[in-house]
């Protein structure tokens, strides 16, 4: 089934898609991936006390594309991406989300008709027609005139109760993973779907 998109949505977990596709009954493509990629959790071990920032960047970069694709978190198709990544001045977490901003959502004088835009991609069934992905204009292969504006959003995760990990194998590891990609996709849809419908109704 589908994911429902609305301006309140940028992110979801997909758990529906994540067991139904697992290697066997019952199993997880998510938990699968964090297995395989365990040695990357491992090399975060600075301290004693393991780091909730490196753990929530390494769990969501498994969860998306292109580790695991599609993705165990989806982004609203009109997103190009999300990532998470560490402030170098504080080390806090932060996120940046990457959007196409077509050239009506400009504000200024309008500009010359030949000078291409995004267009929508084609064979998008069942996704809203307001969140459909963007793709370059089609052209026979050669560059033409073009203005592709992009946009890149950065949320701060500074107050976010990140999940500080307390194992880095089997059913904890797996759901403390789980627990911290629910946690930065709700404060993602909390905190950075307003100002992106606001970017949007330019």
């Amino acid at each position: 089934m589908a994911l429902a998109w609305n301006v309140d949505r940028l992110v979801a977990v997909d758990d529906e898609y994540d067991r139904e596709y697992a290697d066997f009954r019952g199993g997880s493509r998510y938990e699968t991936y964090l297995k395989k990629n365990q040695k990357r959790f491992a090399a975060s071990q600075w301290d004693d006390e393991m780091d909730p920032v490196r753990f929530a960047i390494d769990a969501w970069a498994i969860a998306t594309g292109p580790i695991l694709s599609p993705g165990y978190v989806r982004f609203r198709p009109d997103l190009f991406s999300i990532a998470l990544r560490r402030d170098d001045w504080d080390g806090a977490l932060y996120a940046e989300i990457e959007l196409p901003l077509q050239q009506h959502h400009l504000t200024g004088p309008r500009i010359p008709y030949e000078w291409r835009d995004w267009e929508t991609a084609r064979f998008q069934n069942g996704v809203d027609e307001n969140f459909r992905s963007l793709a370059e204009p089609e052209t026979d292969g050669s560059v033409t005139k073009a203005i592709l504006t992009t946009t890149l959003v950065r949320i701060p995760g500074r107050d976010w109760a990140l999940v500080t990990p307390t194992a880095l194998e089997g059913p904890t590891f797996y759901e403390e993973a789980r627990r911290a990609l629910a946690l930065v996709a709700d404060h993602l849809n909390r905190e950075a779907a307003p100002i992106i419908t606001s970017l949007r109704a330019g």
